[in-house]
């Protein structure tokens, strides 16, 4: 790497001492400025830095500058034509922190202020385009410098927050800017999900949460051709097999006019019902891939990718220049190093052999093999890293692959796999990336499974391999919709009309005793058909027909020449098989302990 800067074979212990000049006599400060070269004003170039978050810079010695001019201004409310800062404003104006002097193996100094106020100098450090100054990259939500990195520092971008959180010196999370009142807030705070930013934003301070629904349309070099239709002579039968709703209307609609095209009528459909589709609801999808499929007659299959580009255009950004392959193996950012290296990962004692794989007419990844269910297809490199250190504000890079159920993400855009850029993403998966401990080396795996979505069916059978030769390999969207969107009901809901209650049995009084006693409401045999209760039902009428007519007490025993004949039953001893599917079905979490109950 060009960048990289070795360390010398002696290094120099002494650390660098914080002087504080706040707290210190004007005598203690005159006796330091002598001590010490003066820097006004500060001009420091740009220096690489190493991507190597094990790499530290040698100190020679340290101390603390003046603060710089450049703050957090917060925004002003006109009152009386004058411009003031609210009193109960829980955001006021902010100083930098002091920057803190380093020097390099060089002996080129460079400085760190960051947002946390700490002077360290562990992990990955990041320049000020503006001001020349560091900070750290955990703290600004940067995993990784590369030469193309052009960063800005909250004190020169002028960046004054104002959240819910109160955290408001916090920025190693996604921001966004209300177009109220002029303040950032978190996305994780206004409830945003990882992906594009939704327009003309409000914050909770300012109103409304609503968000208006954005535009979908088919990218401009999509793999499915538009072409136009007369419409079909079976139009009832379509219509037919579509619920009732304002979709029916719509298809009904449609079918009035003499010729459709394909790309303007499903770009119309999925912008009025769209949004259903990412509920991943069988129904929904089952009705609208087969309307559409009916009308156009081509395959479902077109239908579904028709829709995946869609949804790819809206969630992600415009596939990125090709890049110089960099990343051999798979690098931790500093956010998340701590917590991957004590998740109990699954172990691999060596890596699986890769299974063959190619690509077809459109560029796109394909098997040149059967893939069974779980089977290992390849390894993932690049840097793995927190979803708040990916810029995702205009769309998610097509260079992301989030772990599934994980806020953590791959970026790939300098990876020496020659296929994972070129994997394509949609409703219906078929493999999945998933963490393993290789050799003790943490490594991101894709593994085959099979197809899943709304309609599986269409894409893969049950049986069989995962991926059968010449399948295309698809992997899950990295994140649902960015921000909740109203979704317009494409179907009328039926609604269950009220049971109607059955009238409660009249209670019968017992002529024999005094007191009232109801009779319980008969009761539904559970187990239909067994042995059991049918065995206990005769037991119970032999028992009543022999039961004696005077009560059997201690004094009768005494008094009568002749006791009574005592209620006793003789069962038959229940079967030994019968006995134990009996057990089996009173307890339905029964487990055979031994291998011989089996039997």
């Amino acid at each position: 790497m060009q960048n990289e800067v070795k360390e010398p074979e002696q290094k120099i212990e002494e650390k660098p001492v914080e002087i504080d000049t706040t707290n210190q006599k004007e005598s203690e400060n005159d006796s330091i400025q002598e001590n010490t070269v003066k820097i006004n004003p500060i001009t420091i170039p740009p220096r690489p830095f190493s991507t190597n978050s094990n790499y530290t810079p040698i100190p020679f010695t340290g101390y603390i500058l003046p603060r710089p001019n450049s703050r957090i201004i917060p925004q002003l409310t006109e009152i009386g034509g004058n411009f003031v800062v609210q009193p109960n404003d829980p955001y006021m104006a902010k100083d930098p922190p002091a920057p803190y002097m380093y020097f390099d193996m060089n002996k080129t100094p460079y400085f760190i202020r960051c947002p946390c106020e700490q002077t360290h100098k562990n992990g990955v450090l990041v320049c000020c385009s503006k001001c020349n100054f560091y900070c750290h990259g955990a703290c600004v939500g940067i995993a990784r410098v590369t030469p193309d990195t052009n960063f800005i520092c909250p004190y020169c971008q002028y960046l004054p927050l104002r959240c819910s959180c109160r955290k408001n010196m916090k920025f190693d999370e996604p921001i966004i800017k209300c177009v109220a009142c002029g303040y950032y807030v978190h996305k994780s705070c206004a409830k945003l999900q990882f992906g594009r930013n939704p327009q003309n934003f409000v914050c909770q301070f300012c109103g409304s949460r609503q968000f208006k629904q954005p535009y979908f349309q088919i990218p401009e070099k999509s793999f499915s051709q538009d072409f136009t239709k007369t419409v079909p002579s079976n139009t009832e039968e379509i219509i037919k097999k579509i619920p009732e709703g304002d979709f029916r209307t719509m298809i009904t609609e449609m079918l009035g006019s003499s010729e459709l095209s394909y790309h303007k009528s499903i770009t119309i459909l999925f912008n009025q019902f769209g949004t259903n589709a990412f509920d991943y609801g069988h129904e929904f999808w089952k009705i609208f891939v087969s309307a559409i499929s009916s009308i156009f007659e081509i395959p479902k299959l077109t239908v579904m990718e028709t829709m995946d580009e869609i949804a790819v255009n809206f969630l992600y950004k415009p596939f990125p220049k090709h890049k110089l392959y960099s990343i051999p193996g798979l690098e931790i950012s500093d956010s998340i190093r701590q917590n991957v290296m004590t998740e109990p990962l699954p172990k691999l004692p060596s890596m699986p052999s890769a299974a063959n794989l190619g690509f077809t007419s459109h560029h796109t990844v394909c098997a040149m093999e059967n893939i069974d269910d779980g089977a290992f297809i390849c390894q993932i490199p690049g840097l793995l890293c927190h979803q708040d250190e990916i810029r995702a504000e205009e769309g998610i890079p097509r260079t992301c692959i989030t772990i599934q159920g994980t806020p953590v993400a791959i970026d790939i855009s300098q990876t020496t796999s020659k296929y994972a850029l070129y994997i394509r993403r949609s409703f219906h998966f078929n493999c999945v990336v998933k963490l393993q401990i290789v050799n003790g080396n943490v490594c991101a795996m894709l593994y085959a499974a099979r197809s899943r979505g709304p309609i599986t069916d269409e894409r893969s059978s049950s049986s069989g391999p995962a991926i059968m030769k010449g399948t295309e390999l698809f992997l899950p969207f990295d994140s649902d919709l960015p921000y909740p969107i109203e979704k317009k009901a494409w179907k009328i809901k039926k609604t269950k009309p009220p049971t109607k209650t059955r009238p409660k049995p009249k209670q019968k009084q017992n002529n024999n005793t005094n007191n009232n006693q109801t009779k319980p409401p008969p009761t539904k045999n559970v187990a239909k058909g067994s042995e059991r209760s049918q065995k206990n039902k005769n037991s119970h009428d032999q028992t009543n027909k022999i039961l004696p007519s005077v009560k059997l007490t201690l004094l009768s025993s005494f008094m009568e020449d002749d006791l009574p004949p005592i209620p006793i039953v003789i069962q038959e001893e229940e079967n030994e098989v019968d006995a134990k599917v009996l057990a089996q079905k009173r307890h339905s979490t029964h487990q055979i302990r031994n291998m011989s109950d089996a039997e």
